[in-house]
């Protein structure tokens, strides 16, 4: 449980960390995505739902719309309608993301409140002379309200799940304290912000089965406290118990509000309704103890073996990893091609994720070759370094890393951290090297990924070491149209990006070495060294810095597979 207690503890402290909003700006960012996506996508829905269930025409094509919108992926749609429409207008395409999510709940829940109504009701309606407006505002809304309600609690549900990815974007909202506590390996930021996404969800699915409860009308609440026996009474008995005479329309509208509340269709859908919120905070409990679980388990659940041992057959495996990084999976396919070409078996493991979440990997044998960056992981193991040419760095490296892994040669070929600005900007603010931004006149806003903030080389290295004060806005994978669209004026961006090239970039000198010097080395676990060494070293003397932006290029602009790239390379280079 120490993992839970950390969350708390995290959450209660007030040192958030670097880079991320207070917990009440992050709510109301959260609420204020929701709200907005909710009330526009009911706008929509509902309409258009009442006009299904009053005609009883469509419902086929809708139900059909509204499986084709569960099933889009809210990830992908996401950062697509972005790219789309443009980093200038992320929070118009994350409402239209969301809005989309939520529509076929709330859609459902209009028509299907309106199908639950007996038939009788209406044709009862009719028969005192209500017009067509009339049934539908006096007769089916309110009938049909408990189930619209209903929809609008899973569509809510829905869009506060989702909301947290928006922080990928840099949307903020609770998401931003798990997005960027997962490459720091803040495991109780990142449990942290999954128990408050989590409260939130169960405070508003109650306060949603609150408003359900108020929304049965008053005449189907007395039916069921009156019970079914009430609806079967003779009209004389009815009105001589009562000790009345009452109108005719009146009998006749109660029996059948009576009789609504008997109906077995409108009964299937309350205890779908109610189901459907229990699962819903099941899940969300299941998912905190899962999270829980894996904090205050001693082992690594990753790891394939549970005494921490490989199988005898993935013994004679070379398992290739890589980053989330096309450039970084280009190199890795590199690798894995030439050593199956050296009649070795491969597995490859691409797209782990960042140096925090893939070195365990290495140390505990799950993965045994990785494409890694010099200057960059000696600082990740030892932040306070002095090293910074790439020949201190390299020679640093073998005193660093923890028993078990090792390096094999260093590439001339470099693809590291840098701080670059649009060349309109260097030109405006004669912007040479990185100490010139602290002459610089406007407010400075730097973007990279969320753990930039915690660098030793992001927003603290920069004041200490050039005296640059900067705001810093979490970018993640659009920093570079950021940049360009101009939401930040500075930007993490590395060497070998050929957006560079493309965008017309400018990189800011370093002279006083906040990056290190990050040239491309094979990482590798130190009992398979020797096996691999000849080939993948002459992976590394081949690779040079134009050689790698050339590969870069031929991912981005010529859109080819890392395989093909990889393939390719090594027949220009005599390697395959």
């Amino acid at each position: 449980m120490n993992l839970i207690l950390d969350a708390l503890a995290w959450i209660f402290s007030g040192d958030l960390g670097r880079g991320v909003d207070p917990i009440a700006v992050a709510l109301a960012q959260h609420l204020a995505y929701t709200a907005v996506s909710v009330l526009i996508a009911a706008a929509i829905a509902v309409p258009l739902g009442w006009l299904i269930g009053h005609t009883g025409r469509g419902r086929d094509v809708a139900v059909a719309i509204s499986g084709a919108a569960r099933a889009i992926p809210s990830f992908g749609l996401l950062l697509l309608l972005v790219l789309l429409i443009g980093v200038l207008h992320k929070p118009e395409a994350a409402v239209i993301s969301y809005v989309l999510l939520a529509i076929p709940s709330i859609l459902a829940g209009a028509y299907s409140g309106f199908e639950a109504i007996d038939r009788d009701v209406i044709g009862a309606s009719r028969a005192i002379g209500m017009t067509g407006w009339q049934i539908l505002w006096r007769v089916e809304a309110p009938l049909g309200l408990p189930l619209l309600v209903a929809g609008l609690r899973a569509a809510t549900l829905q869009v506060v799940a989702t909301v947290t990815i928006g922080a990928y974007v840099g949307l903020g909202g609770l998401g931003q304290y798990i997005i960027a506590g997962i490459p720091l390996r803040r495991y109780d930021m990142v449990l942290g912000g999954a128990i408050l996404v989590a409260v939130l969800a169960l405070v508003l699915d109650g306060v949603f089965a609150l408003l359900q409860r108020a929304s049965v009308p008053r005449g189907v609440r007395a039916g069921r406290a009156t019970g079914p026996g009430a609806s079967r009474m003779p009209r004389g008995e009815a009105s001589a118990s009562a000790g009345t005479d009452e109108p005719r329309t009146h009998e006749r509208t109660t029996a059948h509000q009576t009789r609504i509340t008997h109906n077995p269709h409108q009964k299937e859908s309350t205890m779908f309704t109610a189901k459907r919120g229990r699962i819903a905070g099941a899940l969300a409990a299941v998912g905190i103890a899962a999270l829980a679980l894996a904090g205050c388990a001693s082992s690594d659940p990753l790891d394939p073996g549970a005494d921490g041992t490989a199988t005898e057959d993935a013994s004679d495996t070379i398992v290739v990893g890589s980053q989330a990084y096309y450039s970084n999976e280009i190199i890795a396919e590199i690798y894995a091609q030439a050593l199956e070409n050296a009649g070795f078996t491969v597995e490859r493991q691409f797209n782990i994720g960042q140096r925090d979440a893939y070195i365990p990997a290495l140390e505990n044998g799950e993965v045994d070759l990785f494409p890694e960056y010099t200057g960059n992981l000696l600082q990740f193991f030892d932040p306070d370094t002095e090293a910074r040419t790439s020949e201190d760095v390299f020679a640093a490296l073998p005193d660093a890393l923890p028993e078990g892994l090792t390096v094999l040669d260093q590439s001339s070929a470099t693809d590291q951290d840098s701080y670059t600005v649009t060349a309109a900007f260097a030109q405006q603010h004669s912007l040479k090297q990185i100490g010139d931004l602290a002459n610089v006149d406007v407010p400075l806003i730097l973007g990279g990924a969320p753990e930039l903030a915690e660098r030793p080389y992001g927003p603290t290295g920069l004041k200490v070491l050039y005296g640059v004060e900067v705001e810093f806005k979490a970018t993640g994978d659009t920093t570079v149209e950021d940049l360009v669209a101009g939401t930040v004026n500075v930007a993490n961006v590395y060497t070998a990006d050929p957006r560079i090239q493309t965008q017309d970039l400018v990189v800011l000198d370093d002279p006083k070495g906040l990056f290190l010097a990050s040239n491309v080395v094979p990482l590798v676990n130190a009992d398979i060294a020797d096996q691999i060494a000849d080939v993948i070293n002459a992976v590394s003397a081949a690779l040079t810095p134009e050689g790698l932006v050339a590969l870069n290029v031929q991912s981005t602009e010529d859109q080819l597979s890392p395989a093909d790239i990889a393939t390719q390379w090594l027949e220009e280079n005599g390697l395959l």
